[in-house]
């Protein structure tokens, strides 16, 4: 066990994260570095499987895993920083093609996972990861949106309090690609804790930034039209994806 090791960001989850998240994403992230598909070298493959199966060994276990939060400070009541967060997100390419073959079988057959997936992306990648990796590992395709709500609470949880204005609030930030407010009501609620008054909060942000929350915020028609064009060309590739594959088999 290393305190110095971002146990949780090498699995690509979020500190909060359960158990069956935590084997969701073990497994998928093992499928990335499998030296039989792993495009780079057999040495990095091997090192970071075993970065993976460490991290793993220890999130796991609910000892060690109590006894690395307690090393590197994570509890329960710790304010995350939105800004660190948004800084470690990284690109989660590789480990979103591991699961793409399984993942276009299940959208074909349970199609609403698109809207719920796409959703969870436009908060956070690792996120999203998550949702996809605990899907196909759970089969539990008859609660989808419950694991989805679910999974997204935790997380706005973490980042802002559970307040529910507040998420609403910071949902509204997100999707509206207002970055800067949203760190600013991250760092709000960390310095002023849990019994914050809300509509304060609230106020104090849209007058900083200028914003007119009276009104849902949402993105500009351009930011419409380019995420309708990834949308099609992720929709194409992952198509394409399973041509190839089955094109093998």
């Amino acid at each position: 066990m290393k305190q110095d090791k971002d146990y949780y960001a090498i699995l690509g989850i979020i500190p909060t994260a359960e158990l069956e998240v935590i084997k969701a994403a073990y497994k998928a992230m093992l499928k990335v570095y499998h030296p039989d598909r792993f495009q780079g070298s057999r040495e990095e493959a091997h090192a970071r499987s075993t970065e993976i199966n460490e991290a793993y060994g220890v999130l796991s276990n609910t000892a060690k895993r109590k006894q690395y939060d307690d090393l590197c400070g994570n509890t329960k009541d710790k304010a995350y920083s939105y800004k660190e967060e948004s800084k470690s997100q990284e690109n989660f390419t590789d480990a979103f093609d591991a699961l793409e073959k399984d993942w276009q079988v299940a959208v074909k057959y349970q199609p609403e996972l698109v809207e719920l997936f796409n959703k969870l992306t436009k908060i956070s990648s690792k996120l999203a990861f998550s949702f996809k990796a605990v899907m196909l590992e759970s089969k539990e395709f008859d609660k989808t949106e419950n694991i989805a709500e679910k999974m997204e609470f935790e997380y706005l949880t973490l980042y802002f309090g559970s307040d529910k204005r507040i998420h609403s609030f910071a949902k509204a930030l997100i999707f509206g690609n207002y970055r800067g407010a949203a760190r600013e009501l991250n760092m709000a609620i960390t310095v002023l804790g849990k019994r914050v008054d809300v509509e304060r909060v609230i106020t104090q942000v849209k007058n900083e930034f200028n914003l007119n929350y009276s009104e849902p915020l949402g993105p500009s028609e351009e930011d419409k039209k380019i995420g309708k064009i990834i949308g099609c060309v992720l929709g194409l590739l992952g198509i394409l994806l399973l041509l190839i594959s089955c094109g093998k088999n």
